[in-house]
């Protein structure tokens, strides 16, 4: 059989969205992968000036002001850049009251760009801020109950609007609608498909779909926009496509439909398929260019580019990935003819 070799670049497929379509409906598409990440730049440094961190702990990127969330954990506020690293502000001390932190956590940004939601794992509650700071809203207490958390680990933003929130210590996801009210949860501790044993990082794809970085089972497990399971992957290891002793933290899935997960016990990312078929991973215990201590989060900006959150080496690094996919001529053609 003939063979299509198509070299893509993160974030920029042309025919990737629609052949990954048929993945996960019972069509087995990839004959080879392969993954290749090229160092592009870094910042930070340890300390508590401008530009500096003390646990850079997450990331995310607001693509219409081209600009850099950084939570800097434990000097309990964020600092905001521009892609190249250039410092732009920050806010946050530490405290309870509104705009104030404890020990902030994953950033998620609404889809319409005008907010974004911190997740506080000491306050355990949710902040809402502007681009620039303003403290726009809160909810969240400590508890079991619908709406309060245990050390809350992670957030993310649905298409529709609806905020997930990686309840930690409860063992769950909460939904909650964009201005915090609660809508639904799903999960539970255990080791079993659709239950958890702290749930520390969430992402939605464009479709909806649920990804959950269960860490102590070292799994990623995938949910529907209803909540209901999928799919999981990954196991406790040192190969790719297993996690390390700290299992799965940060997840993002990029536009492109590619999943993206920090592996901080092995000290690199891997590179999955919506599916679960492993792609690749990159890094490796150090600080150098292109080395990890502790990979903690990951982020996309519009042109493919990977920011990670170097967490325990007080930096972000910023990468380009390649990745070959090998694609059999039947699955392509007929995307070519439409």
């Amino acid at each position: 059989m003939a063979v299509w070799h198509k070299r893509l670049v993160l974030g920029r497929l042309v025919f990737g969205l629609a052949v990954l379509s048929l993945l996960g409906h019972g069509v087995t598409a990839i004959a080879e992968t392969s993954l290749s990440a090229t160092y592009l730049r870094q910042w930070g440094g340890a300390g508590n000036g401008n530009g500096q961190f003390n646990a850079a702990h997450s990331v995310a990127v607001l693509p219409g002001l081209a600009q850099v969330y950084v939570a800097d954990e434990a000097n309990h506020r964020i600092q905001y850049f521009t892609l190249s690293g250039g410092y732009l502000g920050q806010w946050g001390t530490w405290g309870a009251g509104a705009g104030e932190l404890k020990s902030p956590g994953a950033i998620a940004v609404h889809p319409a760009g005008d907010r974004l939601y911190v997740v506080e794992r000491d306050n355990h509650r949710v902040q809402i801020f502007s681009p620039s700071g303003q403290s726009l809203g809160q909810w969240g207490s400590q508890g079991s109950g619908h709406g309060q958390f245990q050390l809350p680990g992670g957030v993310a933003v649905a298409p529709d609007g609806t905020v997930l929130v990686a309840d930690r210590g409860n063992h769950r996801i909460q939904r909650f609608t964009s201005t915090g009210v609660y809508v639904d949860q799903f999960g539970g501790l255990g080791a079993g498909a659709g239950t958890f044993n702290e749930p520390i990082s969430v992402a939605v794809s464009s479709s909806g779909d649920i990804f959950i970085a269960d860490s102590q089972n070292d799994l990623i497990q995938v949910f529907n926009s209803a909540g209901v399971f999928q799919n999981q992957w990954g196991g406790s290891g040192s190969i790719e496509g297993l996690f390390g002793g700290e299992g799965p933290t940060g997840v993002t899935v990029t536009p492109a439909g590619f999943v993206l997960t920090a592996d901080p016990g092995n000290s690199r990312m891997q590179v999955f398929l919506t599916d679960g078929a492993l792609v690749g991973a990159w890094g490796g215990y150090g600080a150098g260019p292109g080395q990890f201590y502790y990979a903690n989060a990951s982020a996309v900006d519009a042109n493919g580019v990977v920011y990670v959150a170097d967490e325990l080496n007080n930096r972000v690094q910023a990468f380009s990935l390649n990745i070959f996919l090998d694609l059999p001529e039947r699955l392509y053609l007929p995307l070519l003819r439409r």
